[in-house]
């Protein structure tokens, strides 16, 4: 059956109800003419409600237990409503004298039931689309394909207006009757259901279940929801007794929504509420969730507007549900009468002279009013179009007052609190309802820095659906009349720009790593020669012990130049978050400079001028190196022809800084680092988008645009900034500028090493892959004295250790080793058999990379390639008797 066919035979069975309405309408004014009024009076008035008892008819309990029927001299029986007993069909039927519904009152009355609306308790409809969040729907397009339960009547002319304003074709939709059994969307007997956003998700929720909600609301279709109404017949038969009932009930609502834990209280009273197992915590998001249909702090409860309903019908036309526009006069009910015609033909007589001598007047009226009606016009389509805009965007826009009551929100801010909290926000709510405590306390201030006149942007980061996701929030102070009168806040997702930000690093790393590969291997060719050279001399030649001991001196300083240049490399490639701590400019500079000298080519002369003060800061040694290297590339791509580089440092005074530093630095002293370069400059006018993504001067195919952005926001993420002058052909000048950091401790002088002999007779079991490596390691520590037991893998080590390797006393194993054990697998095995065995772990990769990768436990011993043979004996002893001397040089893993 289709949703035309559920509505027809839902209205055609009004129309039978609607004939005995009328004879019973006769009979009333028969009553009346006979002087039985009086009587009538005191005969109670029965209620039917729309649904079963829950906070949705708060205001109606509320009006009886508080007396407010009473005191307009009434009683009133209320009914709990149910699918088979419909309010719209029992008060046709008689059965009742007032009804709570919903659009189906409007549409019966265009059908010809004498339905008479009294008051819009819901400004807007609850009807929602309901899925579950791992259904993957969550807008109108995601339904195409899907099974949807719809009612008869419930929300479907909504639903319908949806799709068609969304642009889906209805035969797309598979539609089946509503059971009123949430079950069936649990348990995926249909993927989705019109429900009421008040009470079906959190039912969802509590069954452990998440819901998906679409709202019709955020696509154009905006119907009054729960309208208390009545028929023609009874405002016929007492006029004065229906306002007196309206103002009750509307007194009712009032008392609810300003003491709804009262309410709750009552309702949790009723049998039939115990009976269907509601709880507290229902009623509480119904009723929290009802403040932002219900609008009681914006709009006069019952408030209607005749042009609303006709826009509700006019939909209905678009829907196909009516053929015809209606005629709605008389639908909206009045409390005092209309005028009879013949009086209104007398007055329209005796105001004859009085509009002709007023003539002139009117027409200024007539005027006017076409004018107030012009401006009407615009002032809706304004505020039509910034709706739109505020809803089309990608931003979550929401405003709050002073006392941080949320005034507005547009449905991304709604998606993401739902998603982030587990919390629906409702006009009127204070943040402090909504923000979980933690939240809270991180961003009141945020407010209040705003309602103090301040603009500002604000990175934080949320847990969502979808992950964590890097926010900006952007909070802006609302000013009317001169004073602060709240806050808006624009929040822009920023993850994928903060991660391709990340990348760019790393890749920019990389590919200065492939650039830097020419000049490394250059210089590893010189020191091998060194080392080979000199090795084959010492074993052709017989030379006297001075000569052969300054040849092998030869061949150690080699190595540990070599040593140093792969611990550079490491340094620069190693990816790994901000690490702010003690440094000395000077020093960074002076180690960036020497790989910069292989990058940036022959060609270019590179000069360091350094000054001689003090340059401490609070940095991250990576990223300031990465500033560098960016800035050096730049600088390199703007002399093809080669040039000179030079690379400045200086401590500046505030009062010396560049006109166009940022505002409000205060006072304290700068280091200055100048990049510069001899090549062709930039134009003007590049200069005051330089530092902006993806701008470049660069030519297609040659550069991102984003390397100076990445600069920038480095520099920003330190309390600094970049600067650049430049004027083409003489050159440019970037500069970098970091507040000094005054309590930096002045960095002691490693200590020299002296060879010290660490002789033992302990067992040590060595699992190293690389046989000359294991053979350097054996060959040193049985001179040493110790025994040893040796192996080339992992699953070697643990066959060795079953055979006879169990006296020992240390293990020395690398971290990476081929057969599928790791170094730190074998330990955890060997440990496991043996808990007093002492562990080293050595690597030609950093600490930190392990601790990364492989979850190096803390506080193990590890000795980083290369190493000289006085360092592993010492540092075998340390390991060995705990003694963690000023000779060693093993690294504990923290």
């Amino acid at each position: 059956m289709t949703p035309f066919e559920y509505f027809h035979l839902a209205v055609h069975r009004f129309s039978a109800f609607g004939r005995a309405a009328v004879g019973r309408a006769v009979l009333v004014m028969g009553f009346l003419l006979t002087g039985a009024a009086a009587a009538r009076a005191s005969d109670p008035i029965v209620l039917q409600l729309k649904w079963y008892h829950q906070f949705q008819f708060a205001g109606y309990y509320a009006a009886e237990a508080k007396g407010f029927y009473r005191d307009e001299g009434l009683e009133v029986e209320i009914r709990e409503g149910s699918p088979a007993h419909a309010a719209v069909d029992e008060v046709i039927a008689g059965h009742a004298d007032f009804g709570v519904g919903d659009e189906a009152v409007l549409l019966a009355r265009i059908r010809g039931e004498p339905l008479v609306a009294c008051a819009a308790i819901f400004q807007h409809s609850p009807y929602v689309i309901l899925a579950r969040a791992d259904s993957g729907i969550r807008k109108p397009s995601d339904l195409s394909g899907r099974t949807v339960m719809v009612g008869p009547t419930d929300g479907t002319a909504q639903f319908l207006a949806m799709l068609k304003h969304e642009g889906i074709p209805l035969h797309t939709v598979q539609l089946q009757p509503h059971t009123w059994n949430l079950e069936d969307l649990i348990e995926k007997r249909v993927d989705a259901i019109t429900a009421y956003s008040t009470v079906e998700p959190t039912q969802m929720r509590m069954a452990g279940v998440e819901p998906s909600i679409i709202r019709v609301a955020d696509y154009g279709v905006d119907f009054y929801g729960d309208t208390l109404f009545t028929t023609e017949a009874t405002v016929k038969k007492d006029r004065a007794r229906v306002a007196a009932f309206v103002r009750a009930t509307r007194k009712g609502w009032e008392y609810a929504m300003e003491h709804p834990a009262e309410m709750i209280d009552l309702i949790l009273q009723k049998p039939e509420v115990r009976r269907r197992g509601i709880r507290r915590e229902n009623l509480e998001f119904e009723a929290q969730e009802m403040r932002s249909l219900i609008l009681p702090d914006l709009v006069d409860i019952g408030h209607m507007n005749l042009g609303r309903w006709e826009q509700m019908a006019k939909i209905f036309q678009e829907v196909g549900l009516i053929r015809h526009r209606p005629d709605l006069n008389g639908f909206l009910f009045e409390p005092e009468p209309v005028a009879d015609r013949r009086i209104l033909w007398v007055l329209g007589g005796v105001l004859v002279v009085a509009l002709v001598v007023g003539g002139a007047a009117l027409l200024w009226t007539f005027q006017l009013r076409k004018k107030v009606e012009k401006i009407t016009r615009e002032v809706r389509l304004g505020a039509a179009n910034l709706t739109a805009l505020i809803e089309n965007t990608t931003a979550a826009i929401w405003s709050v007052d002073r006392n941080l009551r949320y005034l507005t929100f547009n449905s991304h801010f709604r998606r993401q609190t739902e998603e982030a909290f587990g919390r629906t926000p409702v006009v009127g709510m204070t943040i402090d309802e909504l923000l979980p405590a933690k939240d809270l306390a991180e961003r009141k201030p945020l407010y209040e820095r705003a309602l103090a006149g301040e603009h500002f942007t604000h990175e934080i980061t949320v847990a969502q659906a979808s992950g964590v996701r890097a926010l900006a929030q952007s909070f802006n102070p609302i000013t009317s009349g001169g004073e602060i009168t709240g806050v808006t806040v624009f929040s822009f997702d920023i993850t994928e720009q903060r991660q391709l930000e990340e990348q760019l690093r790393q890749s920019q790393k990389m590919e200065a790593i492939g650039q830097l590969a020419g000049g490394v291997a250059h210089d590893f060719n010189n020191l091998l020669m060194v080392i080979q050279g000199n090795a084959s001399l010492a074993l052709i030649s017989e030379l006297p012990p001075t000569e052969v001991r300054a040849i092998f001196q030869d061949i150690v300083a080699a190595t540990e130049r070599a040593a140093a240049l792969t611990g550079q490399l490491l340094a620069f490639s190693r990816r790994q978050p901000m690490q702010p701590r003690d440094l000395e400019i000077n020093a960074v500079v002076a180690e960036a400079s020497r790989l910069l000298s292989r990058l940036i080519g022959e060609d270019i002369t590179l000069e360091t001028d350094l000054t001689t003060e003090r340059t401490p800061v609070r940095a991250d040694n990576a990223m300031i190196e990465q500033v560098l290297l960016n800035l050096a590339v730049n600088a390199r791509d703007a002399m093809p022809q080669g040039g000179r580089l030079t690379l400045r440092t200086r401590l500046v005074t505030a009062r010396e800084l560049p006109a166009d530093s940022p505002p409000n630095l205060g006072g304290g002293i700068f280091i200055r680092v100048d990049v510069a370069d001899t090549g062709r400059g930039i134009p003007a006018a590049s200069l005051p988008h330089i530092f902006e993504p993806f701008f470049t001067t660069k030519e297609v195919g040659k550069g991102t645009g984003l390397g100076l952005a990445t600069a920038f926001g480095i520099a920003q993420q330190h309390g600094g900034w970049l600067s650049v002058e430049s004027e083409p052909g003489r050159g440019t000048t970037f500069s970098l500028f970091l507040p000094r950091h005054a309590d930096t401790p002045t960095e002691r002088p490693a200590p020299e090493l002296i060879p010290v002999k660490h002789n033992g007779t302990e067992t040590i079991l060595i699992v190293e892959d690389d046989a000359l490596v294991r053979a350097v390691v054996v060959n040193v520590l049985k001179a040493s004295g110790y025994r040893i037991h040796e192996a080339d893998n992992g699953q070697a080590a643990l066959e060795l250790w079953e055979k006879g390797a169990r006296e020992s006393d240390l293990l020395i194993t690398d971290m990476v080793m081929p057969g599928g054990i790791s170094g730190h697998e074998l330990a955890r095995q060997l440990l496991a058999k043996q808990p007093t065995l002492k562990v080293i772990y050595t690597s030609g990769y950093s600490a930190e990379v392990f601790r990364g990768d492989f979850v190096l436990p803390a506080g193990v011993d590890f000795l980083r390639k290369p190493y000289r043979a006085e360092e592993l004996l010492a540092a075998i002893r340390v390991t060995l008797d705990g003694d963690n001397g000023s000779d060693s040089t093993v690294q504990k893993s923290n």
